[in-house]
């Protein structure tokens, strides 16, 4: 079913998370129903050996309810992950839904979701991601001086946690 043959495969059967990783993408680029469930299903191996991008397509996966049903939760926790191990799209991902969450939580812990955010949104645009700059500008019109320093510090001070990748 429009996998690829050969090395890749019998690397990524073989536990290789980087050929998992390939192979989640060769069957996601075919945009079936049961590609889609063979993609998770790599995603997931190589997810689990701390690959990144595979945590990061994992959890859009799972927002998207591509290759099973949709789970907010998880792909939070997937998509969480990827971000804090370094990945700049999960950066930005975490980033813009943080604030979309902030919109429908009352002061107290919007204000906590929005410096959440702009952290988030600021690593993203450290490692020149697309839209982040946007991002971080959006949430900060939303944010008060002193929310928008505690983000930048919170930024400055993150490490991305290599056991996680």
């Amino acid at each position: 079913m429009g996998r690829p043959q050969g090395n890749t495969e019998h690397l990524a059967e073989g536990g290789d998370p980087e050929a998992q990783f390939q192979m989640g993408l060769a069957n996601a680029c075919h945009g079936t129903l049961a590609s889609f469930s063979h993609a998770a299903e790599w995603y997931q191996k190589a997810a689990d050996q701390g690959h990144t991008l595979a945590q990061f397509n994992l959890g859009v996966m799972y927002w998207r309810g591509q290759g099973f049903g949709r789970d907010r939760e998880r792909s939070r926790f997937w998509i969480t992950r990827a971000a804090e191990a370094g990945d700049a799209g999960a950066q930005y991902m975490l980033g813009m839904t943080q604030n979309r969450t902030s919109l429908d939580e009352v002061a107290a812990t919007a204000k906590e979701s929005r410096i959440e955010a702009y952290k988030w949104l600021q690593l993203a645009a450290a490692q020149g991601y697309g839209e982040a700059p946007d991002g971080c500008d959006l949430v900060a019109m939303g944010m008060t001086v002193d929310g928008v320093k505690e983000g930048k510090r919170r930024a400055s001070a993150f490490i991305a946690r290599a056991d996680l990748k």
